[in-house]
């Protein structure tokens, strides 16, 4: 089933449900996202003899690792892929190994020892944990005295 949208000639959004590539399509009318274009929609697929499917929703976030340099990341279809990458605008190295793994610890060091190998400096290091940032403590009270300086 295809949901998809055209411009008509003279610039008017118009909404089309298809089952099948070569098959017959069906306008909708209404505002994108109502009530009354969800029940258009649900009727023109059964009209067309299509078989509901589960629609796209939003995903829950990426779990982001602990690791530096290693980046949780949402594809299209859902998916959730992690990457290895040193800095921006370095290419980013793909984790095949399932999140938590020993395999996948053993992708990423060799993923970071690699980009460190070609493009890292003294500041890289292979087994960096990810840095965090540390509450601050509480201001004083009262206010600073100056000091003075006695010769």
């Amino acid at each position: 089933m295809y949901l998809y949208f055209d411009y008509s000639s003279l610039g008017a959004l118009r909404w089309y449900v298809k089952v099948s590539r070569k098959g017959r399509r069906i306008g909708i009318r209404g505002e994108y996202g109502t009530e009354a274009f969800d029940s258009a929609y649900d009727a023109a697929v059964a009209a067309l003899g299509g078989v509901m499917r589960k629609r796209r929703a939003e995903p829950d976030p990426p779990v982001q690792p602990e690791r530096r340099y290693v980046q949780a990341d949402r594809s299209q279809r859902g998916q959730t892929r992690y990457y290895v990458q040193l800095r921006n605008g370095l290419p980013k190295i793909r984790i095949r190994a399932e999140f938590g793994t020993k395999g996948f610890d053993g992708e990423c060091d060799a993923a970071i020892a690699s980009q460190i190998a070609l493009y890292g400096d003294a500041t890289d290091h292979i087994n960096a944990q990810k840095q965090r940032n540390e509450p601050r403590g509480e201001l004083p009270a009262e206010p600073l005295k100056p000091h003075t300086l006695r010769w």
